[in-house]
């Protein structure tokens, strides 16, 4: 434990986590903490008033944590609450600045939830819903200063990343089909970019003409009343999102085969759920 950022009190940082169903075992719970990028040194469940208690040695973790479980659906019905608990943190960039990890709900919750949901659950992640600065406020207020958390390479592999600012709490998911921009861009987890924040057809918000500094001047802005945009029209977005999802089992090939594919047939792929192990 030595070398860790304990409080005022001497007690370790921690996570205090309600809301989840009394059937809940202690490994499912452990294993949603290390999805959401934290494995705790110690984790107690105390079913008799519904609450669980995780401790880390690192407070920024423990506030990523936090950050990141607040309001998730753990199984359908059951939204959690959690909040860290240690000196409050310095609100800073490098605090804000935590890398999401790849989350895998557990087997026994996992069943009830939807297919598609499940598919789109790592755009999702670290995304505050319920926050005194909610990215709502930042919908048609221009453009916003930010910074990547995910690298090109990794960005380019998935199709999407997400952003973070300090205007608003959370994530930001911003989709690769949105940002042309970025097509020929080299970017690292904390460098800068500008862009603007939207409401999706799938009410999602999302960061859309994304441009690094130096480069906003390229960023086409639609003159007059101009066509739908694609994010808010329902299909095109529903299609983007499917394949920034499934980009794991969608190669290059299977992508251009299905944007070829007419619009009713698109969207009986789409609506099969998440692709897995499809050649």
């Amino acid at each position: 434990g030595e070398g860790g950022v304990r409080s005022a009190s001497g007690a370790m940082p921690s996570v205090e986590i309600r809301g989840w169903p009394s059937w809940t075992e202690e490994s499912d719970l452990k294993a949603l903490i290390e999805g959401a990028g934290g494995t705790p040194e110690d984790l107690r469940l105390e079913q008799s008033d519904g609450r669980a208690v995780a401790r880390f040695l690192q407070a920024a973790v423990a506030g990523a944590v936090a950050a990141q479980l607040n309001g998730f659906e753990f199984t359908p019905g059951y939204k959690l609450q959690a909040q860290a608990i240690a000196d409050p943190l310095p609100q800073t960039t490098e605090f804000a600045l935590w890398q999401p990890q790849p989350q895998k709900a557990p087997a026994s919750v996992a069943k009830g939830v939807g297919k598609g949901e499940m598919a789109k659950a790592p755009m999702d992640e670290g995304v505050i819903t319920s926050s005194d600065f909610p990215v709502s406020d930042c919908v048609d207020a221009g453009r916003l200063e930010g910074w990547f958390l995910h690298g090109s390479e990794e960005v380019r592999d998935k199709g999407w990343g997400h952003v973070q600012s300090l205007s608003f709490e959370g994530n930001l998911v911003f989709l690769l089909a949105y940002s042309p921009l970025l097509a020929d861009k080299t970017f690292q987890p904390k460098d800068a970019v500008s862009f603007e924040v939207v409401v999706a057809a799938d009410k999602r918000h999302n960061a859309v003409r994304l441009a690094p500094p130096g480069h906003e001047s390229e960023v086409e802005v639609p003159a007059g009343e101009q066509k739908i945009e694609p994010w808010q029209d329902e299909v095109s977005h529903e299609l983007e999102v499917f394949v920034g999802a499934n980009a794991q089992w969608l190669q290059a090939s299977g992508e251009s085969y299905l944007r070829n594919l007419p619009a009713d047939d698109q969207r009986r792929g789409i609506q099969s759920g998440a692709l897995k192990g499809v050649r």
